[in-house]
């Protein structure tokens, strides 16, 4: 392998390429280069892979030089924070008067506050009918007025945020439903 390929620039200049012929056909060698820690990487000088040697090298986040490690670092104290406020264990207690048999209407079931910190609602039906509905409204104003709300299919635990206020339910098919609060 060596320069053996003349190619001839838009400008006319003559420049070489490295390839490779297997069989009469040239295929261009590639180099890349290789930095970790601010330091070339190649056969002569191979990375790193012990802790003492990583950690002897100056904290790439600190220079900003932008190596894996860097971003590592960086991205561990992004996210040091959030890892750290993980929730702890919330015990669910059914509500009074849970499971409710619900009918077409808006059933009342429960009222949330900032003080729950958890809401579980499940259907306790035939898994061919699926047709409970959830509303909420802030706590102490009239039943919801529209017509449709958010099934409840195989369950809801609010994953995105529980809802605050007066929590309602209400099955076509008068099905039956359980409601938790954990706090």
């Amino acid at each position: 392998m060596a320069d053996n390929l003349q190619v001839r620039t838009a400008s006319g200049a003559t420049t070489s390429v490295r390839t490779t012929e297997t069989g009469g056909v040239h295929t261009p060698v590639h180099k890349a280069e290789l930095r970790v820690v601010g330091e070339d990487v190649s056969p002569d000088n191979p990375v790193p892979m012990t802790s003492a040697a990583l950690g002897a090298a100056a904290d790439p986040e600190a220079t900003g030089d932008g190596s894996v490690i860097g971003l590592l670092k960086r991205l561990r104290t992004l996210f040091s924070g959030v890892l750290a406020t993980a929730r702890p264990p919330v015990t669910l207690t059914e509500v009074a008067g849970s499971p409710f048999a619900l009918t077409p209407s808006w059933q009342k079931v429960t009222t949330t506050t900032t003080a729950d910190k958890a809401l579980a609602i499940w259907p306790l039906a035939d898994a061919s009918a699926y047709d409970i509905e959830v509303a909420y409204v802030p706590a102490g104003s009239a039943a919801p007025t529209k017509p449709r709300g958010r099934p409840i299919l195989a369950g809801e635990d609010f994953p995105g945020g529980m809802p605050l206020g007066d929590i309602y339910l209400k099955s076509a098919t008068s099905q039956s439903a359980g409601v938790e609060k954990g706090v």
